[in-house]
């Protein structure tokens, strides 16, 4: 029982092999064979191509782009976030009021013909930021209650940072994008 053995069962006459056929004249050789480095070099080549340097900044911004979003997307299926997220998205919020405000306020300081609703204008300013702490309160409240009701024993933290700049932005421009309508109940 040898390993390179002939086995027993086998034929003692094998079959000829086939010959290739040739035909018509030799090709020759239109260049010189190539030096080992030259081989190893053109190998090297094949396996392993090397990008310019813009390439592979390129290719690196992308790859870093596909990671980063592969990671939001999972961040936002938490149960946690959802929930905030149409917790806010279910309600009028002064946040979304509030950046049009402020940025009337920048207008009047820097258009000399409206300077005398400076003062007034300021005031409106501290109005807009007591009204958002007062509407975030109240929007955290909501959320705090509902997430007792909902997710009993998860944790919190973070989420009322991601319900203030939620609330902060325009509706149209939240991502992920709002699925209740305002109004609806969660």
């Amino acid at each position: 029982m040898g390993l390179f053995s002939k086995k027993k069962d086998q034929p003692a006459t094998p079959e000829p092999p086939q010959q290739a056929t040739v035909t018509g004249q030799p090709v020759r050789k239109d260049r010189p064979t190539p030096t080992r480095r030259e081989a190893e070099a053109a190998r090297m080549a094949r396996l392993h191509p090397e990008l310019d340097q813009k390439k592979a900044k390129q290719l690196e911004r992308q790859a870093r782009t596909e990671a980063r979003m592969k990671q939001a997307r999972a961040i936002d299926q938490v149960p946690e976030r959802q929930l905030m997220r149409d917790v806010v998205d279910s309600r009028w919020n002064v946040g979304e009021v509030a950046l049009p405000a402020m940025l009337a306020v920048i207008v009047i300081f820097l258009v000399p013909a409206l300077a005398p609703y400076a003062e007034w204008s300021i005031f409106l300013m501290y109005a807009v930021i007591v009204m958002l702490a007062l509407d975030y309160f109240v929007m955290w409240r909501q959320f705090k209650k509902l997430a007792a009701e909902r997710l009993p024993g998860r944790s919190l933290r973070g989420l009322g940072f991601y319900g203030w700049n939620r609330q902060m932005s325009f509706r149209r421009w939240r991502q992920p994008a709002p699925r209740v309508k305002r109004g609806e109940q969660i």
